[in-house]
């Protein structure tokens, strides 16, 4: 049943990148973040981008447009690109947009917090960009995949998920990870924390979580198990320290849906 379940959410989500469309190949979008680039490519807009950052790798297709940074982004190149907007999410390059907007450039900010918000502005994206029709299609195919995840536990698995490993960072109840884990069936030891902070082995073993998910590019599993005093953790015990499909889990787009299905498979298989 919960493979059945997985793929018929696979079949829905699938369909969330919708194409392009004709009507959109005016307007020149710069996206500054990896996030931005998979809702615009969601919004049908993806022919409109004319810059992303070397990080940007999904859809595909965007490994082939022109790179204009990573965590430190190259204005030169920016301007060289004549674009009409940019587009960040969470304020990533917020240091940037006084002086990109002073040389006259568009700058929006996406604040995503939780899967419901990624909708809400996903519209008040497409509303910026003077595309509002790109958002109807993409809102039914959305609300379609998310609507499918409702997943009922009987006992709900304790979670501790690391984003970074040095030093040791995990994400807070008011973050679009914690609503991951949540929708998922698991709870997240750390969600009286806000936003993303670093913590020590004294708070992980105090909370003790049942799994551990490691959703950065170098994670190890062994290397976390390794580590001095963690051995004493349950879930490393139980051998239940999971490397994680980490852009699906760190990059708030529409992909979290695929990253809620995924851990609810994980976790719906070591409950059997």
């Amino acid at each position: 049943m919960r493979k059945i379940s997985l793929l018929i959410f696979i079949a829905i989500f699938c369909f969330v990148y919708i194409p392009d469309f004709l009507w959109a190949k005016d307007l020149r979008i710069v996206s500054l973040v990896p996030s931005s680039t998979e809702i615009i490519c969601a919004l049908g807009l993806r022919d409109n981008l004319v810059g992303v950052t070397t990080y940007c790798d999904y859809p595909p297709e965007v490994l082939k447009i022109d790179k204009i940074g990573n965590t430190a982004l190259n204005t030169e190149k920016i301007i060289s690109l004549n674009p009409d907007v940019l587009v960040d999410t969470n304020s990533a390059h917020g240091r940037y947009a006084p002086f990109l907007q002073k040389l006259g450039y568009s700058y929006i900010n996406l604040k995503i917090d939780n899967l419901q918000e990624l909708l809400s502005e996903a519209k008040r994206l497409s509303d910026f960009l003077g595309k509002p029709e790109a958002y109807l299609p993409f809102k039914e195919k959305y609300e379609k995949a998310i609507n499918s995840l409702r997943f009922r536990m009987d006992k709900k698995p304790r979670i501790y998920i690391e984003v970074w490993n040095i030093p040791w960072q995990t994400a807070g109840g008011n973050t679009f990870i914690n609503d991951i884990i949540e929708r998922a069936g698991g709870v997240n030891i750390f969600k009286k924390m806000k936003n993303y902070k670093s913590i020590n082995f004294e708070m992980l073993i105090s909370r003790d979580p049942d799994i551990v998910l490691l959703a950065y590019p170098q994670a190890d599993p062994k290397e976390f198990a390794a580590r001095e005093g963690f051995s004493a953790l349950k879930a490393v015990r139980a051998g239940r320290v999971y490397k994680m499909p980490y852009d699906l889990f760190v990059r708030p787009s529409p992909r979290n849906l695929e990253a809620t299905a995924h851990l609810n498979a994980l976790i719906e298989r070591i409950s059997e």
